[in-house]
């Protein structure tokens, strides 16, 4: 998986996190860390995740869902 153009494998709660912030969600990392540990870091496909980003914005999609905001 890659963050900031660098190969991070899993990402750390801390780079989860920094990117949370930057970009204003209202959910935590532990939250993202938890749900995509539970999938074994793969899309729904079955596919590996490659970007950190990708994994922060598609659980807002669903947290959005979830909370009907």
């Amino acid at each position: 998986m890659k963050y900031k153009n660098s190969e991070i494998g899993i990402p750390t709660l801390e780079q989860i996190q920094e990117f949370i912030n930057r970009m204003g969600f209202k959910f935590t990392a532990s939250e993202v860390f938890d749900y995509f540990s539970a999938n074994n870091w793969l899309t729904k496909k079955g596919e590996p995740i490659k970007t950190l980003e990708s994994i922060v914005n598609v659980y807002n999609s669903l947290w959005l869902r979830r909370h009907k905001v």
